[in-house]
């Protein structure tokens, strides 16, 4: 099937393979009559991804190539670069265009999105439920209401509501368990540490400053 991307299924629905992503462009001007026209454009998203099943086991692996150093401001780690640009005898001399932007390598990390694999296993089922219990682990997000969990592809506008915004966790390292009923409800329960999204990639050692469970 070519129409969601490069999707292969075996006729018993027991193994699945898929190919996708999404470019998502966003852009907008304004006249102001003191400057004259003023606009932007650029990349949203620039996503590609892979996923499927193998009997009970899933997986995900996502990552968004629009993601890079520009977009990792404020990124309050060690890493960052240096605030004042010195000159040869130690004095300042400026300040550094590059001020809290990653320099190295690991901003790359941050163009991780949905990767993880799972387990739903047809024995976990019941009357009760539409689909059986499933487990999680890996980089995913945290079970903080639906307007969060909503792929891009599907929300009704370009952004999240401010609220969710502001409340809401991003993806985030952990395990995670859910299950889905018949009459519409539905619950999950996880535990999460560091996100690459977030770029709060610390050493291992302050890691359980960042664990928390989310239901």
């Amino acid at each position: 099937d070519l129409r969601k991307g490069l999707f292969i299924e075996s006729a018993d629905h027991e193994y699945a393979f898929k190919i996708g992503g999404r470019v998502i462009v966003d852009g907008g001007g304004i006249s102001q009559p003191l400057n004259g026209f003023n606009g932007n454009a650029n990349f949203r998203q620039i996503r590609l991804e892979t996923e499927g099943k193998m009997h009970s086991w899933f997986y995900k692996i996502q990552y968004d190539f629009a993601t890079g150093t520009v977009g990792q401001f404020n990124a309050n780690v060690e890493t960052a670069a240096q605030q004042f640009v010195y000159d040869s005898k130690g004095n300042v001399s400026g300040l550094n265009p590059y001020y809290r932007y990653y320099t190295d390598r690991n901003f790359l990390v941050a163009g991780m999105r949905d990767m993880f694999f799972g387990i739903q296993d047809k024995r976990l089922s019941s009357d009760y439920l539409e689909q059986p219990v499933h487990f999680r682990i890996g980089n995913q997000f945290e079970p903080f209401g639906l307007e969060t969990q909503a792929s891009s592809k599907y929300r009704d506008t370009i952004e999240r509501p401010m609220m969710s915004d502001a409340l809401q966790p991003a993806r985030h390292l952990g395990v995670s368990m859910g299950l889905i009923g018949k009459s519409g409800w539905g619950a999950n329960i996880g535990m999460y540490t560091n996100s690459p999204e977030d770029m709060i990639n610390q050493p291992p050692s302050s890691a359980g400053h960042y664990a928390q469970v989310g239901v």
